[in-house]
């Protein structure tokens, strides 16, 4: 249910937003994710919005220099996701800028493995 965990309203607002883009909302672990084609190309976990830019080294190089940018680690933050880059709640204005380049990014990965 949206709103019940940090982050989640948010959430909604950006898989509403990219609807219309072909984009689709699963649960990867018990967090929301969103995919393309079935790939994940966003998630959030504990308030944290990631994005995968793995097959974009600029993109996720220009990621990581925007303020608040973090390695994205999901759950016990233990285990970083390689190419992820994570977005707490108070950078939550980046969140829909990053979705739509991680999407592109995606989209471009699927591309080139037809």
């Amino acid at each position: 249910m949206p709103g019940s965990h940090p982050g989640e309203d948010a959430f909604a607002r950006i898989a509403t937003s990219l609807q219309t883009d072909g984009v689709a909302v699963l649960r990867m672990f018990g967090r929301p994710a969103l995919t393309i084609d079935g790939k994940i190309f966003a998630c959030l976990s504990d308030g944290v919005f990631g994005v995968k830019l793995r097959s974009d080294p600029d993109a996720y190089a220009a990621a990581m220099q925007r303020p608040g940018a973090e390695a994205f680690t999901p759950g016990a933050k233990t285990r970083q996701f390689g190419g992820w880059v994570g977005f707490a709640e108070a950078q939550e204005d980046a969140w829909l800028p990053m979705a739509r380049i991680a999407l592109a990014a995606m989209r471009e990965e699927l591309a080139r493995t037809r």
